[in-house]
């Protein structure tokens, strides 16, 4: 079994409310607002930047996707078979590798393609709220040389 206590020490990072946020894909809105976080960065062939923060509905998440070739899935239940973005919210940390088994990690998880035209929620939460109907509010869009993705996922679903 996964020992999660095992599993290294997390940062752990205070989000700022943030203003006047529109989840339409587009950066304008967010002016200097939210914690800045390089997710893949460097070296890596596709560099993408976050940024998070809260409103009184829910928490907000933008990420831009630097990436001059789209491939978009044909089928919305596998969007991580080609470029997306995957939201991860879970109230615990956990590790990656073969060992994990998906069904038992309390997470919520949105995936949206590129173009606007694919959004799925894998819901694997335990209890109470794994009986709620996700409701996250997604957009994305294709900007010059990749594309941007906005969500705002409910105080509600989590």
């Amino acid at each position: 079994s996964l020992d999660l206590l095992a599993a290294p020490e997390v940062p752990v990072f205070d989000l700022p409310r943030v203003e006047g946020i529109n989840v339409d894909a587009e950066e304008s809105s967010w002016a200097d607002q939210g914690l800045r976080v390089p997710v893949l960065s460097g070296d890596d062939p596709f560099p993408a930047q976050a940024r998070v923060g809260w409103d009184d509905r829910g928490l907000l998440i933008l990420v831009t996707v630097h990436d001059e070739t789209l491939e978009i899935a044909e089928n919305p239940g596998a969007l991580y078979e080609a470029d997306s973005v995957e939201i991860f919210v879970s109230p615990v940390h956990h590790t990656s590798g073969p060992k994990v088994e998906y069904e038992n990690r309390d997470v919520y998880q949105v995936l949206c393609a590129p173009d606007g035209n694919g959004i799925y929620v894998y819901d694997s939460r335990v209890g109470a709220k794994k009986a709620l109907t996700p409701t996250p509010e997604v957009r994305s869009q294709k900007i010059p040389g990749g594309y941007q993705v906005a969500a705002r996922i409910p105080w509600a679903d989590l």
